[in-house]
């Protein structure tokens, strides 16, 4: 199986680097596109060119369409990419499949269009800002534009996680590279593969790269493309990458997190509480409690029919048959 997503390069210019995943009798192999300073500097140029020509000449409206298209194919489970998911992300992440084929689904309900619609509304009053000249309510006209080149360098802690950024740098027409994590090298590239069958027009408009952790000089070529870059991994990895972002281009960070869940006393009756403790041990079992928002402590209200205590009795007895449901992958 290929990792990444390379318009403009010719394949066979391309070094391919073979890693193994999952265990010694039910390996996957995978090949890591390992690029030079030019030909990323050439890739992140193509798609600069690309976007400027054809994903900024779609209407907001097409671009919500074209991702609604992808995301509907790959909520069909009988899809050929679907079916790739749903059988090699397990082996590579070491997730339980059931957790992953019933999480993906969810996740990817996130990305139809009435929830694309929403995700623009919260943002821009009239999307179609986006699109052209717009009157403001303050006096005169306004045009919003997002970057010609969006660098995204992704972590590799769950499946999926690229597509949140991914999606927001489509709907603002910026031009996209993303650098996939050695963890999870391949939803991102069978993403973009996806989307441009869907909409052809938008089929050089992103790029999916790789290089190992720590390798500089690829970084480097890429953060000096960007005209802005969005970091997601631990604190110590992000504030080596800051430093080396020039001091013109923007760089948003999305570092550690600890997350925790409130239960109010409203939702601790006796109809209410197994479903919450349900819900609960739902959302801290979900991979292994590796998610940004995995609550790690669970704060419980007074004053509801059923103590803390009890409802604490009442998600770990579900916290046990999720660990039947759904078997936690090795430490």
């Amino acid at each position: 199986e290929r990792a990444g997503y390379l318009p403009g390069l010719d394949p066979d210019s391309v070094q391919w680097e073979p890693r193994s995943y999952g265990p010694s009798d039910a390996s996957l192999s995978v090949l890591l596109p390992v690029l030079e300073s030019s030909q990323i500097a050439a890739v992140a140029e193509h798609v600069r060119i690309q976007s400027a020509a054809h994903l900024k000449a779609l209407s907001v409206c097409q671009i919500v369409d074209a991702i609604d298209r992808a995301v509907a194919r790959l909520l069909d489970r009988n899809d050929p990419y679907r079916r790739r998911m749903d059988s090699l992300l397990p082996v590579i992440t070491g997730y339980d499949p059931h957790m992953v084929q019933q999480g993906l689904t969810g996740y990817l309900k996130t990305f139809r269009k009435p929830q694309l619609q929403r995700f623009l509304a919260e943002d821009f009053a009239n999307p179609t800002i986006l699109d052209g000249f717009q009157p403001l309510t303050k006096g005169g006209f306004g045009q919003a534009f997002g970057p010609d080149v969006l660098a995204h360098i992704w972590a590799g802690n769950v499946p999926g996680l690229p597509m949140w950024s991914l999606v927001a740098g489509l709907l603002v027409k910026a031009g996209n590279v993303g650098k996939v994590s050695s963890a999870e090298p391949l939803f991102a590239g069978w993403f973009a593969q996806v989307l441009s069958e869907v909409e052809p027009a938008l089929a050089e408009c992103l790029a999916i790269v790789w290089w190992r952790g720590g390798d500089i000089i690829p970084e480097a070529s890429l953060l000096e493309q960007a005209d802005l870059v969005l970091g997601y991994g631990n604190n110590e990895s992000l504030s080596s990458i800051q430093s080396r972002v020039p001091s013109t281009t923007r760089f948003l960070s999305y570092g550690h997190k600890v997350s925790f869940a409130m239960v109010s006393a409203s939702s601790l009756d006796a109809e209410k509480a197994s479903a919450t403790a349900r819900l609960t041990a739902y959302d801290v079992a979900r991979y292994d409690q590796q998610g940004c928002y995995s609550p790690h402590m669970v704060f419980v209200e007074h004053g509801g029919s059923v103590t803390p205590q009890r409802f604490a009795q009442f998600v770990a007895h579900e916290l046990a048959a999720f660990d039947k449901k759904f078997p936690r992958r090795s430490l």
